[in-house]
């Protein structure tokens, strides 16, 4: 590798979650330390191949009007509506189009694993690691949970970069004494964050879904617990936002929160097996909004871990790059 080489980081359009966040924080850190890097907006099957009289082959994907969701403008990253297949490309393809990656036969290859489970669910299909393994891809691992799971696969050589926690503008944490006894929960375990609100009738409960970023945010500020038994099949953003805004937090052990260097809060905040230790995680729920200020100071090791996300991630991207 020169430096030289363009890298197109392959994203699905207008689309508002974690992994199109990071795909665009990594366009952008690209950019910021020098390389020439483009995003590629694609819904997976939009692309056509087209040679050229000199042996390449250029992918040409479909235009998008309002391709950046206004959520990444700030991001201020270039876009490609097409890719040269040759030695002078890098491709970095998200975890969900590993049926993708064979189209490619001169240009580098990094399979990124912003989610393990949602990878493995799409690759399967596709014949599972031998796939990965005919096709020369390097592996990049959004989290440690990914990583030790690809080592038990095989993988040795995994490379990390994962993302950093960013916040909606003008919105900051209320002082402890003012927090309210609110008690915030994660759309992908819904079932069970109803049934722990019958148990603690006493406090408010309120679902994060069908909100704006901002109006999450602005829930986290106020509230004094968020609750997340979901499958953390990343090194998730829900979380790492909530303890920045101000509150403490309590999960399962599902996927990367049973990894400490992914989630690194005090176990006596994570409950495996969590449908049969409702009554156990009801009384922890009380624990929390009854002793705020206390509880609160255990969370000091996690809040400085993400404050420090965006400067380690950039170490990574150059790490990264300067060896793939």
């Amino acid at each position: 590798m020169t430096g030289n080489e363009t890298i197109y980081i392959l994203c699905p359009p207008n689309h508002m979650t974690g992994g199109p966040e990071a795909l665009h924080q990594l366009c952008a850190r690209l950019t910021k330390i020098g390389r020439s890097a483009r995003m590629v907006y694609t819904n997976g099957s939009d692309h056509s191949l087209m040679p050229s009289p000199d042996g390449e082959t250029t992918m040409v994907f479909r235009e998008y009007e309002n391709a950046v969701h206004p959520q990444y403008r700030a991001y201020a990253t270039e876009s490609s509506d097409y890719i040269i297949d040759n030695e002078n490309a890098i491709v970095v393809f998200p975890e969900i189009w590993p049926h993708l990656i064979p189209l490619f036969k001169k240009a580098t290859k990094a399979y990124w694993w912003l989610s393990f489970d949602y990878g493995m669910r799409h690759l399967m299909p596709l014949g599972g690691v031998p796939f990965l393994l005919e096709n020369d891809c390097k592996m990049l691992s959004q989290s440690s949970y990914a990583t030790a799971q690809l080592s038990i696969l095989g993988f040795s050589d995994v490379l990390r970069i994962s993302d950093f926690t960013t916040l909606a503008n003008n919105v900051a944490p209320q002082p402890i004494q003012q927090r309210r006894d609110l008690v915030l929960f994660n759309n992908k375990a819904e079932a069970f964050g109803r049934q722990l609100a019958t148990m603690s009738p006493q406090y408010e409960f309120k679902i994060l879904s069908n909100m704006s970023p901002t109006e999450v945010h602005q829930n986290m500020a106020q509230a004094k617990l968020y609750v997340d038994f979901g499958p953390h099949a990343g090194k998730d953003r829900m979380p790492r936002e909530a303890a920045l805004l101000g509150c403490c937090v309590i999960t399962g052990r599902n996927g990367s929160a049973s990894n400490f260097e992914d989630l690194p809060i005090p176990a006596k905040y994570k409950f495996g097996n969590h449908p049969q230790r409702t009554h156990e995680i009801s009384r922890a729920i009380d624990d929390v909004i009854q002793n705020f200020p206390e509880r609160f100071e255990d969370f000091g090791v996690y809040r400085r871990s993400i404050a420090v996300e965006e400067t380690k991630f950039e170490l990574e991207v150059f790490s990264v790059f300067g060896q793939v």
